[in-house]
């Protein structure tokens, strides 16, 4: 998984994806309360800064909010793109996003559930209601597999990625949740010391420094 596409503003009832809003799992008119956005506590981005391997910070419904220089080279592109569109699941959505990550179509699978599982707990939030009237609207499979109800509480799993300057990476990820209330966590990606895909690691590390590269570890790059 790299570990989304977005655009901001709630569905209206009169498009494609409004059946979702309407069928009672997510409803545009119940959304009185006022939700703060999600923040990342000064100590986690002091934290990313020490994390030589790459990590993300990614909130409840999958939006990316931080990460370190080594997930800046890792993502590559996908950093560059505007705050409001860094969303993990959005961004396998993309059919092109299937040539460097070649276990799209399972991860998308396992996103998808995850992100159910999210916005079973807070139904409401307008994060959750924009989210999922996008992706319906732009993405037929994303509209199948939110049909099946399937719920995902995965917290590790493995990423293969073909990344373009080190070649196929296999990693380990783990989600740790950030303490306080329900929100962001901590992404981490690693390998088996001494093998191939650490040694390509290695090599990504080494590039942080090159001209086009990302090399500051930030909140909002």
């Amino acid at each position: 998984m790299i570990v989304g596409l977005s655009s901001r503003g709630c569905p209206a009832q009169s498009t494609p994806g409004s059946h979702l809003a309407a069928s009672g799992t997510i409803n545009c008119t119940d959304c009185p309360r006022r939700y703060a956005p999600e923040e990342v506590p000064s100590t986690t981005l002091r934290l990313l800064r020490t994390l030589t391997s790459p990590a993300t910070v990614v909130g409840r419904f999958l939006d990316v909010l931080a990460r370190n220089p080594p997930a800046g080279v890792l993502l590559g592109e996908f950093t560059r793109l505007p705050q409001t569109e860094r969303n993990l699941l959005g961004l396998l959505l993309h059919p092109e996003t299937g040539q460097a990550c070649p276990d799209r179509a399972a991860t998308v699978v396992e996103l998808t559930g995850m992100l159910r599982t999210q916005i079973a707990a807070d139904p409401g939030h307008p994060r959750a209601v924009q989210l999922v009237g996008e992706l319906a609207v732009r993405s037929d499979e994303f509209a199948t597999l939110w049909a099946r109800h399937d719920v995902e509480e995965t917290t590790r799993g493995r990423m293969r990625v073909d990344h373009p300057l080190v070649g196929e990476l296999n990693l380990d990820w783990d989600a740790y949740p950030i303490p306080g209330a329900p929100g962001p966590v901590l992404i981490t990606y690693t390998a088996e010391p001494g093998g191939p895909d650490d040694e390509r690691l290695q090599l990504l590390a080494g590039l942080l420094d090159a001209p086009g590269t990302t090399s500051a570890a930030t909140r909002h790059p």
